[in-house]
């Protein structure tokens, strides 16, 4: 299982960063063609439809993802209701989303229009995002019990951009113009929804059946329980995911929140290790938590903290030595960007530096602690934000974020070492973070070569060149050495021929 996780990681982080590349050209042409203030409303219309369709789904996402390996195991697939009961809890929160857009409109209005008046011509592309959104959502867990987990990263994360580069090719061609790229925005994630259901009706990986099952009246109480816990935590962590882009677009306008999204892009970059290797893992985790394989867990932990780590530290790093070259490339304004976006990175390695330790934990049976140290977790990052933004702007967006990482991150891993004792780090995680961060700080103060087109790939080279002789020389990971010699033997096999 190890090693089907291996495979289907580093194919779903080839094909997630295919799509950040294509977001990269999408973000640096949005500026000049739409400008900063269309482009933040679409970031606008992004979260207040992300933190919509999540609490629209009533934790029927959740319940798939930890249920559905039992359903399987007990039952055969003619006699499955899971997902007819998942398909109604998302009907009911589609239903309830939509009286809650339409009633709560003035208060929305007066929130976001206050610094965009606007934003009240596009209040409704709010609807179809939300509800494809919500459509995928549900579909998505599906889709990584099937056995079709390399799916999710291609229809969410690079087909989403390869349609609004399809949209930005419109602007350049002056098809459209920059409201009805807004309009057409709403309804992105519409042929990723279409192609995820027909993949699912291919495999038949998820079927409607009505009749409750045994399964089910057994299950119910630990179903309403964990589903009702797990859906409350996705609130919270959606919530604090979000809050800070929504309280720039409101306190200091559109303007202001497309840069922050411009920051948050480069330390989005170092999250794609974790959401290709979330999706394979999931189901393993729960299968192993259902056998109470915890050394199967501790390897998967151990081995996800180190690997993440090295990822985020490899990113992580040739942003950072190179964010004052590509920003070079925005109006001359975006400078101010450098500082909230590294500080943007260092919280997302410290992510990734724990390992999968959310994902443990909400499969295990002590799930409700993911709810509680996450509500702690919006406690502290809500008014945080809110607090720090009002002072600083987009410099307290990223430090809220760090401070707050840096707590829920604490708790989880302590929680997991108390309670499990389920440890990921050795003295090597230390080592690596320490001697990196050497290397790219040493990197940082190379005085700058004249021409950007030499200087980036000298920059780049020297410092592919000095990690990537610290991870094969210290040995860091099995995974990473694995590959090192599988390409290494192939290549000294075709120099010999």
């Amino acid at each position: 299982m190890a090693s089907s996780i291996q495979r289907q990681s580093i194919v779903s982080t080839i094909v997630i960063y295919v799509g950040f590349a294509f977001g990269a050209v999408n973000l640096w042409l949005l500026q000049k063609l739409i400008g900063g203030e269309y482009y933040g409303l679409t970031r606008v219309v992004n979260d207040t439809g992300f933190i919509v369709a999540v609490v629209a789904t009533l934790g029927s996402q959740a319940m798939v993802a930890k249920f559905l390996p039992f359903y399987k195991h007990y039952l055969p697939e003619a006699k499955n209701d899971l997902p007819f009961v998942a398909l109604c809890m998302a009907a009911t929160g589609a239903v309830l989303s939509l009286l809650a857009i339409y009633f709560l409109k003035p208060y929305i209005i007066i929130v976001f229009g206050r610094n965009n008046p606007f934003f009240i011509d596009f209040y409704w592309t709010i609807i179809p995002f939300t509800f494809l959104l919500l459509a995928y959502l549900f579909l998505e867990p599906f889709l990584w019990h099937s056995g079709n987990a390399i799916w999710g990263p291609i229809l969410k994360e690079t087909l989403v951009r390869l349609l609004t580069s399809v949209m930005v090719v419109l602007l350049l061609l002056k098809l459209i113009d920059a409201r009805m790229f807004v309009s057409l925005f709403a309804f992105l994630y519409l042929l990723p929804v279409l192609i995820a259901i027909y993949i699912l009706v291919k495999c038949k990986g998820i079927g409607i059946h009505v009749t409750i099952s045994s399964v089910t009246r057994r299950l119910k109480g630990r179903i309403i329980g964990f589903t009702w816990f797990l859906f409350l935590t996705n609130i919270f962590t959606t919530a604090s995911l979000v809050c800070d882009t929504l309280f720039l677009g409101s306190m200091k306008g559109f303007a202001r929140a497309t840069e922050f999204a411009i920051a948050q892009f480069f330390g989005s970059v170092l999250e794609v290790p974790n959401r290709a290797i979330m999706g394979s893992a999931i189901p393993v985790l729960a299968e192993y938590w259902r056998t109470k394989n915890l050394h199967g867990i501790q390897s998967i932990y151990k081995k996800s903290a180190m690997n993440l780590m090295i990822a985020g530290i490899l990113f992580g790093g040739l942003i950072i030595i190179n964010l004052k070259n590509v920003l070079g490339f925005f109006p001359p304004g975006y400078m101010v960007i450098v500082i909230p976006a590294i500080v943007i990175i260092l919280s997302k390695l410290v992510d990734l530096a724990t390992g999968l330790n959310t994902q443990i934990i909400q499969t295990s049976n002590l799930w409700k602690f993911d709810f509680y140290s996450t509500i702690i977790y919006t406690v502290v990052a809500i008014p945080l934000n809110f607090l720090l933004i009002r002072e600083w702007g987009i410099y307290g967006a990223a430090l809220a974020n760090l401070l707050a990482n840096f707590i829920k991150n604490g708790i989880r891993w302590w929680y997991l070492y108390h309670k499990f004792k389920l440890q990921p780090f050795t003295y090597k995680n230390l080592e690596l973070i320490v001697i990196s961060s050497v290397v790219v700080a040493s990197i940082w103060f190379i005085p700058a070569i004249t021409n950007v087109f030499i200087d980036v790939p000298v920059r780049t080279g020297l410092f592919l060149l000095l990690f990537a002789l610290l991870v094969v020389q210290r040995k860091y990971s099995d995974e990473v050495m694995w590959i090192w010699h599988k390409y290494k033997t192939l290549l000294l096999q075709k120099m010999g021929r």
